[in-house]
């Protein structure tokens, strides 16, 4: 049967409570509210803010303190690293505030936002841009994905909602077409740059809070600046996680702006509590503690300390192929649904890839059995040379937006090849035991179809079906009909970490096997771990014929090496160094052939 009007209404409303559930939790386990005593508080009345870069100054401020200042505005209280963060905000200062999942970073961040948009430095935007309205309070919040800055967005006020944005949208990139020279003729081509740069300027922005910036770039960065009227007189605040993955284009602009900038790192945690088994791994992953990692792993093991969270490590009985480990999951994945262990409309499965054991075979396997739980038709869409497979009700990921599908029909103007008709027996890889193969084209037909393809080129970039989505956070529909749009449709219960970074659900299953190794890195195992809030189920390699297990090879193998932010700093600036040394060069080799070819000219 398809799904009734009822059936789908169900599904949206589900949508929406889950997506209100999330902001929800995130509120409250953000920060436990907590008083300081009245000793702490004359400790951080006593220090004042130092000057020297990469310290962490302490408040200056006692009158302010004293009259409230060291509470946010929901009553909770602020710590001491905290308050050093407001107090460089309230100066006008850039600088860089760090700390490991649960420390308070968007908490403080919100607050920063609160009171920074009524200071004096922070003037309104003075002009309109796509993004930007004049009049606006200056402070703008971005990252390098929607879900960088959802986090941010959700507790901050309406009139600021619209400030909180990626880096593309800001400098507004589009797509550039160009005709280049080719052996065989010229040919057009496009690539997306940013329409705002260094000839075309963005309007002042007096404040720029870049969440999870250790995601970005340089190359962004670089883009970023120079779209910036007056990138001197812009106060920055970079906020992240040195222990998260780092950008996959680029090093990481947040280790060089440690370097640079004074830093501000909060080590308390709140969001769960030290007993935590998941924060007590992420601990042990960041530092590499070989002495905690678990060894010797060949069963089950269960870490459930109640309230404070649970671990399960459950691996691998032997290495097998990423065939046969794809293989296994056909049956593992129906199976968890079934028993109600794993839900895919609230929990979230990890992988570090796509393709092989990865996210894509992942995906399909538990969209082809929810279908089937819920008699729903399943469409062949073809878009260009792609063809792929989706249902109403499928979750889905849309333009780094979770959403769910609520219409599929047959888009008019589409002239490709027929697909397979719709059919509660068909499968997400094509296959129908019961279906009838499309009816072949008529030579009639074809003739028709290349005479409109040369005249029509917006009828060949139709999909054969126009998908309607809903999207929870932003509490819209999109259509989408063209090949670009649905190729771009992917789901998403399971999702790769790079794309789970700036997110956290209650309940994450990690799933990682030795096809993973060239990837594997403590930074990856890291931010996995700290994407689950209450409950975190791991399936790994064990420790198997002198082979150490995954976590502890991962552990071991850092992407920015130390374990310290003093040691992390110090890498950063050794490679600041090199590059600089590198830029000095080849400016001199570049001087020199000016030299030359002016030589050649006289």
């Amino acid at each position: 049967m398809s799904l009734s009007k009822e059936q789908l209404a169900a599904l949206v409303e589900q949508a929406k409570a889950r997506n209100a559930a999330r902001i929800a939790a995130m509120q409250t386990t953000e920060q436990t509210s907590s008083v300081a005593t009245m000793d702490a508080v004359g400790r951080a009345l006593d220090v004042s803010v130092p000057n020297s870069a990469n310290s962490v100054p302490q408040p200056a401020n006692k009158l302010a303190t004293m009259l409230g200042v060291g509470v946010t505005g929901a009553g909770l209280a602020l710590n001491t690293e905290q308050l050093s963060a407001v107090d460089l905000a309230l100066q006008g200062q850039s600088f860089c505030l760090i700390g490991a999942a649960g420390t308070g970073k968007t908490t403080t961040t919100r607050e920063i936002i609160t009171r920074v948009q009524r200071a004096n430095h922070c003037l309104p935007i003075p002009d309109n841009s796509r993004m930007l309205v004049k009049g606006a309070p200056g402070i703008v919040i971005v990252g390098f994905t929607n879900k960088a800055v959802n986090n941010i967005r959700k507790g901050l006020p309406a009139h600021l909602q619209g400030h909180c944005m990626t880096i593309h949208k800001l400098i507004e990139f589009g797509p550039v077409f160009y005709e280049i020279d080719t052996d065989e003729g010229s040919r057009n081509t496009m690539r997306f740059e940013p329409m705002r740069n260094r000839l075309n300027k963005l309007p002042h922005i007096s404040v720029l809070i870049v969440e999870e910036a250790s995601m970005v770039g340089t190359d962004l960065w670089a883009d970023l600046m120079a779209a910036l009227p007056n990138a001197q007189k812009t106060q920055v605040i970079m906020l992240g996680d040195l222990n998260q993955i780092p950008p996959v284009f680029g090093p990481s602009i947040l280790g060089f702006k440690l370097a640079e900038k004074t830093t501000i790192e909060l080590t308390h945690v709140y969001r769960q509590a030290l007993l935590s088994p998941i924060i007590s791994l992420a601990t042990d992953v960041r530092t590499n503690n070989s002495f905690k990692l678990p060894r010797s792993l060949t069963d089950v093991v269960v870490h459930d300390n109640g309230e404070h969270g649970k671990l399960t490590l459950h691996p691998w009985k032997q290495r097998v192929p990423h065939e046969t480990a794809t293989h296994f999951m056909k049956k593992f994945l129906p199976m968890m649904i079934d028993n109600g262990v794993y839900d895919p409309e609230e929990d979230q499965i990890l992988c570090p890839y796509n393709k092989s054991f990865g996210t894509l075979e992942l995906n399909r396997i538990i969209a082809d059995h929810l279908a089937k739980k819920r008699g729903a038709y399943v469409w062949e869409v073809i878009a260009r040379y792609n063809k792929s497979y989706w249902a109403v009700g499928d979750r889905v990921l849309y333009d780094r937006h979770e959403a769910v599908i609520k219409q599929i029909t047959r888009t008019n103007g589409y002239i490709g090849k027929v697909p397979q008709p719709e059919s509660m027996t068909l499968n997400r890889w094509g296959f129908d035991p019961q279906g009838q193969n499309a009816p072949p084209m008529t030579a009639l037909e074809m003739l028709n179809q290349l005479e409109t393809a040369k005249e029509d080129d917006d009828a060949k970039n139709l999909a054969s079906h126009t998908i309607t989505i809903y999207i929870p956070d932003l509490d819209k529909e999109e259509t989408l009909n063209t090949a670009g749009a649905i190729n771009g449709l992917l789901f998403c219960y399971a999702l790769t970490i790079h794309k789970s970074q700036g997110s956290e659900w209650r309940k994450v299953f990690l799933f990682l096997h030795n096809s993973h190794s060239t990837l594997l890195s403590r930074e990856l195992l890291y931010t996995g771990i700290t994407r689950a809030r209450e409950e975190l189920y791991i399936i790994c390699e064990g420790d198997n014929k002198g082979k150490p297990n995954t976590l502890i090879q991962g552990a071991g193998r850092p992407v920015i090496p130390g374990t310290t932010l003093r040691e992390k700093i110090a890498y950063f600036s050794g490679l600041a160094k090199q590059l600089v040394a590198k830029s000095s060069k080849s400016g001199k080799d570049s001087n020199a052939n000016s030299d030359m070819e002016n030589d050649d000219d006289f």
